[in-house]
């Protein structure tokens, strides 16, 4: 048992190392796509469209929409909804023999963590407040109350994390994935919760990471395939 566990968390850190690599391989496209992110987040706050859009939605909503953007939003919470939607997949691939579903699973498990970690720290030390402060829109340096910690939003961060990650690996699974995580996402600007830009790159970083995190498992399973077939050849041939 002591053996499997140390495997399992040398392919984990093979997993993260590979990713690493294709970040780097790709450093200079990431890069240039993130800045351009933040750029249209930085216009929006600037020039006082994400505050018209924050008004805008939040205005005149009927009850029913409230309510059911506040449970989209509540079960968006990575230990509810996409938890159980992860462990459903997950158990369906090793139930059918299905292996790309269990590993999109936990590729879905990682890239959620992950980006919603990364979106955390990010969360604490810009201290953005949200819109339903009705406060200046401007950074508060490490804020630790919550209504300092608008961007980016955690919600849509880690759900395009879970999205992105199933739809590399399952893309059977993954439309309906990402349609979830655009609800969840849409549901966190109408509770008064986000502004446009926050949901906007929450989903860019939660997209990149999940992406990357895929594609270095799907690799990863490419290669052990290959490994395998090249080993029954060899049998084949004794």
């Amino acid at each position: 048992m002591g053996e499997e566990t140390t495997a399992w968390w040398r392919v984990l850190g093979g997993w993260y190392c590979e990713a690493g690599r294709s970040v780097s391989r790709r450093a200079w496209p990431i890069g240039v796509g993130l800045a351009c992110v933040l750029a249209l987040a930085a216009g929006l706050a600037l020039s006082g469209a994400d505050r018209a859009i924050a008004d805008g939605i939040t205005a005149d909503r009927p009850e029913g929409m409230i309510a059911f953007a506040k449970s989209a939003s509540k079960w968006g919470e990575l230990h509810l909804a996409p938890f159980v939607a992860l462990l459903v997949l997950g158990g369906l691939g090793a139930w059918a023999g299905r292996s790309r579903w269990l590993f999109a699973a936990i590729a879905g498990l990682l890239g959620g963590t992950t980006a919603g970690l990364i979106a955390l720290f990010f969360k604490a030390v810009l201290g953005r407040p949200r819109p339903s402060m009705n406060a200046v829109d401007e950074l508060t340096w490490f804020a630790r109350a919550s209504g300092f910690q608008s961007f980016p939003s955690g919600h849509a961060t880690h759900c395009f994390g879970v999205a992105v990650a199933v739809l590399v690996l399952a893309p059977r699974w993954g439309a309906g994935f990402v349609a979830a995580a655009g609800l969840v996402a849409w549901s966190r600007m109408y509770v008064g919760s986000h502004y446009l830009s926050d949901v906007l790159a929450g989903a860019a970083l939660g997209t990149l990471v999940g992406a990357v995190l895929a594609l270095a498992i799907r690799r990863w399973l490419e290669n052990r395939a290959a490994g395998i077939s090249e080993v029954n050849r060899l049998n084949l041939l004794k």
